[in-house]
């Protein structure tokens, strides 16, 4: 079942979108050389799972090169930053990302989430959202799944 256009379809979209951007926002970018991150490059297909009724699940796909930066390549964002929003925790392992972000206006919401790789080319996870996005609370979960499924020839693919 797909989402009319209704006033709760339009917050469960802007939940997806705004996930995207509160994980990418809110997680620090350093790493020691002994824990590199053991993601396969290529083209990565990622997809955002409300747990609400008639919310169909949201798509991402975009390339992910050798040797860049995993917080922003398996947390992409098409949105703009709200520079309201204010990381509290982020942890990096070779195989793991686990963050918590706080946003105070105009929407106070926390994002406490982690995804873990089954492999180099499979990641879950899982992403709570508590707080009040656009006048309307929320108390999301989020399932997150990542699969790499081909290589990419250029930053342009």
């Amino acid at each position: 079942m797909g989402c009319s256009k209704s006033s709760s379809c339009k917050v469960i979209k802007t939940v997806a979108v705004l996930l995207s951007f509160l994980v990418s926002l809110g997680l620090s970018r350093s790493a020691s050389a002994d824990d590199e991150f053991k993601a396969l490059p290529g083209l990565w297909k990622t997809t955002y799972s409300p747990y609400a009724p008639h919310a169909a699940p949201t798509v991402d796909w975009h390339c992910v090169f050798e040797g860049s930066d995993p917080w922003t390549n398996f947390a992409y964002s098409p949105t703009p930053l709200d520079k309201s929003c204010k990381s509290e925790y982020s942890k990096r392992t070779s195989t793991s990302l686990k963050w918590r972000l706080a946003c105070k206006s105009p929407s106070a919401i926390t994002s406490e989430g982690s995804i873990t790789f089954v492999s180099a080319d499979h990641y879950t996870g899982v992403v709570e959202l508590r707080g009040t996005l656009m006048g309307y609370p929320i108390d999301q979960t989020i399932t997150v799944e990542g699969k790499r499924l081909a290589a990419c020839t250029s930053p342009q693919d």
